[in-house]
C-alpha cells in the first residue's frame, strides 16, 4: 500500500508540474478533476503492482505465485 501511495504521489505532482509549466490547464481546475485523479490512480496502481512483482522476482528461491498467496 506505502508503494502505491507513493508511486501515484509521484505521478501527481509530476503531471501537475508538467501541465502547470506548460500554461495550458489551470492547477486549481486540475486539482478537482475526477478524470485526472482516476487517470493518476490507474497508472500508479499498474506501477505499483509490477513494483511489487518486481522486488518480489528479485528474491532467490522464491516463486511469486506462492509469496503473494496467489
Amino acid at each position: 500500500m506505502a508503494i502505491y501511495l507513493a508511486v501515484q504521489t509521484l505521478l501527481f505532482l509530476v503531471f501537475m508540474f508538467i501541465l502547470s509549466a506548460k500554461g495550458d490547464v489551470d492547477v486549481e481546475e486540475l486539482a478537482e478533476s475526477g478524470l485526472f485523479f482516476g487517470i493518476a490512480s490507474s497508472v500508479s496502481a499498474v506501477i505499483s503492482t509490477l513494483l511489487v512483482i518486481g522486488c518480489v522476482a528479485l528474491k532467490k528461491g522464491v516463486r511469486i505465485v506462492d509469496y503473494l498467496k496467489f
